[in-house]
């Protein structure tokens, strides 16, 4: 059965009850204050609305039981459309096109179930809000969202607390998966694992969230990314492609400003935890490739931290803990197999610490306690090498470590000691 109907200046409903292969056509050209239902309840339903040069028309589409597909156009010169899809049951897809120049246009989408599917796309359209789950709209945000696969789910919500509060404005949040068992969510209604995800809290504006799942179950963990309160002009950008990727919880806390942080996953059983409190300016960028790979960040009470970390190989392990320290500079690049590196500041000021480790079973450790100016290097190239760096109440220490070679290792401690400066250099290649 088939229902057409092309309205302007009047209400519509369609009620197809208990019924498959049910098609349902709303079109509104040129019309406006118009208002339309659509309820499916069956197997197999299809229903489509286009909208064009409308403006202020409401839209509401439900479908429930199996299989059924849900298809909206929001055309060129359309704005301040409200779109409400609602569908429960299993193997239900929905489509949601947002053309160019439509604008301030509110899109929501329920999908509860099974293998729902649902995708969004926006244009370059200003303040347009679309969101799952939504309570009340926001003002200037612009989400993506597309999903491809079997048992995927995307919750977005600007206005609870699962992800934010009222005041946050001038968003834009991407989210992309391909594959199986991909979730970015608050909550999930279906198969695979809840995993909480992107978090705006009040005060946050200019956000640009960034997120790209490819491949099977890939996770995002607890409070993935939070914004804390007055916090403006942050960026997150995070990247998994592969198998069994996680990414727990990551969070810049209030008053935290213009910080950046970009994650990037490549392979396989890669983890991933940051947390950064009450700190400015701070830029963070991690890129793991290969296998097993771990990564640990923390740092507190901290402002103008830029921290880099890159791994690529197998079984790489790195922790960087940084406490009440200001102006620090950590770079740590390892390539190969079985490396590990940990490194500890506590209350340390203007640190900076550069590691590079190429090769195989590198391991390096730098500890410092109650230490200012602090300038760390090491280098280690080709096997076996080991270097351990401890400073115990210690100001103003410059300590220097070049490995070469295979079967070197190195150890500097410095206990309740001042204005220090080693240097070790070892050769054998």
């Amino acid at each position: 059965m088939k229902n057409y109907i092309s309205i302007g200046f009047l209400l519509a409903i369609f009620i197809n009850l208990n019924a498959q292969n049910n098609e349902s056509f709303v079109q509104i050209e040129s019309g406006d204050f118009n208002t339309a239902s659509i309820m499916q309840l069956g197997d197999s339903n299809y229903s489509e609305v286009s909208i064009e040069d409308a403006d202020t028309n409401s839209v509401t589409v439900m479908q429930s039981v199996y299989s059924n597909s849900s298809e909206i156009d929001i055309n060129t010169d359309s704005d301040f459309n409200s779109i409400f899809v609602t569908q429960s049951g299993s193997m239900n897809e929905s489509d949601v096109l947002v053309q160019e120049q439509a604008s301030s246009n509110s899109i929501n989408i329920h999908q509860k179930g099974m293998e729902n599917y649902s995708t969004l796309s926006i244009g370059e359209q200003t303040d347009n809000r679309s969101f799952f789950e939504s309570d009340k709209p926001n003002t200037n945000n612009s989400i993506h969202i597309m999903q491809r696969g079997s048992g995927n789910a995307s919750v977005i919500d600007m206005w609870n607390d699962e992800l934010g509060v009222p005041g946050v404005n001038r968003n834009s949040v991407k989210v992309f998966q391909k594959g199986t068992d991909n979730m970015v969510a608050t909550s999930s209604f279906g198969s695979g694992t809840e995993i909480a995800a992107i978090r705006i809290m009040d005060g946050s504006d200019d956000n640009d969230i960034d997120v790209y799942q490819r491949g099977n179950g890939n996770k995002f963990g607890t409070n993935v990314f939070y914004v804390g309160n007055s916090s403006d002009q942050n960026s997150f950008y995070s990247y998994q492609r592969g198998n069994n990727n996680e990414m727990y919880d990551w969070d810049i806390f209030p008053n935290s400003n213009r910080n950046s942080i970009s994650v990037s996953q490549i392979g396989n059983d890669n983890y991933i935890d940051g947390t950064t409190s009450e700190s400015s300016d701070n830029s963070i960028t991690l890129v793991q490739r290969g296998d097993d790979n771990s990564y640990l960040m923390a740092v507190t009470s901290s402002d103008y931290n830029t921290t880099r970390a890159r791994q690529r190989g197998d079984l790489n392990e790195i922790t960087l803990n940084l406490s009440s320290s200001d102006g620090n500079l950590a770079r740590i690049v390892q390539v190969g197999n079985e490396n590990s590196d940990e490194t500890t500041f506590i209350s340390s000021n203007d640190n900076t610490l550069k590691t590079a480790q190429r090769g195989n079973e590198n391991s390096t450790e730098s500890s410092l306690l109650d230490s200012d100016d602090n300038h760390i290097r090491t280098i280690q190239l080709g096997n076996n090498h080991e270097s351990s760096v401890s400073l115990l109440g210690s100001d103003l220490n410059t300590i220097t470590t070049l490995q070469m070679g295979l079967g070197h290792s190195s150890t500097i401690t410095l206990n309740a000691a001042s204005s220090n400066t080693v240097t070790v250099m070892q050769g054998g290649l």
